[in-house]
């Protein structure tokens, strides 16, 4: 069974503690792997080369990479079975051909299984090697921004796997260049040198978005999955836990946005919530030129792109091919496989020196179209505010020499007549209410209810019932049958005055009763 997801006030996913150089893997079917040295870590593990020599040291030329994570964790888990069920070699090679592609962006499932080292057990899986990230890739160009070319060729190659993907029920949900490695040179499947490949990972967020019955799921919030991603590329759906194709393309387009324009309207320095109204207003009033500088060249291929994803419904499946070519618009006819990573960044202008063959990039003029970037206007809702610290005045405005040089008897008085208004009977305010419908046209009965209403109102304590006379000496049971036989037919006792005193008084009957 997976693990858990940590809840509120249970720990987070923990790290895997360093594995020892030369430990030796053995995966589910008996294969055995030996690892390597640590090349980097994932989200929650760590990523280690790996080679199913095991008589032989591990090299750098190692040709696959373990990723391992503590067994208690979810997200490997989730990898896990997302690769087993979509990424086995065969199943990527009969897509290729059916679709006649040279390459897929779309790592093969080698290995996984279970290892216990030092106590702790841990959980593994292997996947061919690869290159530098896209993430790194960026933040080493001038400008830190791709050309339109690069953006649209890279682009071309992820919606081919998410193509892929979508086609086997499972949505992504977290692409973004960290997530997207270079292949090495030589790989990808095509005989040509020139041709380069774009390889999405981490799919420890894949969740498929059809239900056991093939329908797809329905658009409903859910609190267990809402924000998940990363908040600067995150679909709208995915700010309410709600996960479907379009919003995998509405991640991509973010990301085009980023790499040609060097960032993004919104930071993931801002709530989560700011940020979902930023993304609501700028696909409302899709117009990237109010935002962006007009130097960023190819800004209206990424409009175009973002306005058909807008127009897509939940349920919806993309049309890719139309989204396809979109992104071929200026591109060479015969294009293939070329990801023009060496063009330079939009809006970074190129100069050749006098004295050499050099580029030199003009930092100042990057600079000033980052800080042309807008963002798009959110409309305020209306209602009184909570009060917060941003909304609330500081102390700083506070003076007490203005309030000193003001008149004190006018203060006095104002709070004086504050205080009156404030305690007004309840009565006097109760007697200015209007009638309800009901009383304004009563029937006789309601009127004598009214009436008998006021009159107890009028005197709302009741006269002291007078016992007769020369019932002291009787029972609470005989007094009550005194006082009904009185009410229906008049006295039933009378009373005869005696010299004697009242305690000894004797009781006569009526004669007539």
């Amino acid at each position: 069974m997976p693990p858990k997801k940590p809840g509120a006030g249970a720990k987070a996913y923990s790290r895997a503690d360093p594995m020892p150089n030369g430990e030796v893997l053995t995966d589910i079917c008996g294969k055995r792997w030996k690892i390597g040295k640590s090349i980097g870590s994932g989200g929650f593990g760590e990523i280690y080369l790996a080679s199913d020599e095991t008589s032989k040291q591990v090299t750098d030329k190692a040709n696959y990479v373990v990723k391992i994570e503590p067994q208690s964790n979810g997200p490997l888990f989730v990898e896990i079975a997302f690769y087993i069920r979509v990424a086995k070699s065969e199943m990527i090679d009969e897509w290729k051909k059916s679709h006649h592609l040279e390459s897929l962006g779309m790592p093969c499932y080698m290995a996984s299984g279970n290892h216990e080292c030092k106590g702790q057990k841990y959980r593994f899986m292997i996947i061919p090697r690869f290159g530098q990230d896209l993430h790194k890739f960026i933040q080493e160009k001038p400008g830190k921004r791709l050309g339109i070319r690069a953006v649209q060729a890279l682009s071309l190659q992820i919606l081919d796997i998410l193509e892929y993907i979508h086609e086997k029920g499972f949505v992504h949900g977290d692409i973004k260049a960290s997530n997207l490695l270079l292949g090495l040179p030589g790989t990808g499947g095509a005989k040509k040198k020139q041709f380069q490949q774009i390889y999405v990972c981490d799919f420890g967020l894949a969740q498929k978005y059809l239900e056991a019955n093939g329908n797809h799921v329905e658009y409903s919030p859910d609190n267990r999955k809402a924000n998940n991603g990363t908040l600067e590329y995150s679909a709208r759906d995915a700010h309410i836990g709600a996960f479907a194709r379009r919003g995998d393309l509405e991640v991509l387009g973010y990301n085009m946005l980023e790499w040609l324009c060097g960032k993004l309207p919104w930071s993931a320095d801002t709530p989560h919530d700011k940020v979902l109204k930023h993304k609501q207003a700028l696909m409302m009033d899709l117009n990237l030129k109010k935002i962006y500088p007009t130097e960023i060249q190819g800004l209206e291929i990424v409009e175009k792109f973002l306005k058909y994803v807008q127009k897509l419904d939940f349920t919806d499946k993309p049309n890719y091919t139309h989204c396809k070519d979109i992104l071929r618009k200026n591109l060479p006819s015969n294009w293939k496989g070329s990801l023009f990573l060496d063009d330079p960044g939009a809006g970074v202008v190129v100069k050749t020196s006098k004295t050499a063959n050099k580029r030199v990039i003009e930092v100042d003029e990057v600079d000033s179209i980052a800080k042309k970037i807008c963002v798009p206007e959110v409309e305020e809702e209306e209602g009184p505010k909570r009060s917060t610290r941003n909304n609330t005045r500081q102390v700083k405005d506070f003076n007490w020499a203005h309030i000193l040089s003001t008149n004190p008897e006018k203060i006095v008085r104002s709070a004086a007549s504050m205080s009156q208004h404030s305690s007004t009977p309840k009565e006097d305010l109760s007697a200015n209410k209007t009638p309800s419908p009901e009383l304004s046209n009563p029937t006789p009965a309601m009127l004598q209810i009214l009436s008998r209403k006021k009159e107890n109102i009028r005197s709302p304590i009741k006269a002291k019932v007078v016992e007769p006379q020369g019932t002291s000496d009787m029972t609470p049971a005989m007094k009550e049958v005194l006082m009904r036989r009185k009410k229906n037919h008049g006295p039933l006792f009378k009373t005869t005055e005696a010299s004697t005193p009242s305690s000894s008084r004797r009781l006569r009957r009526d004669p007539q009763n």
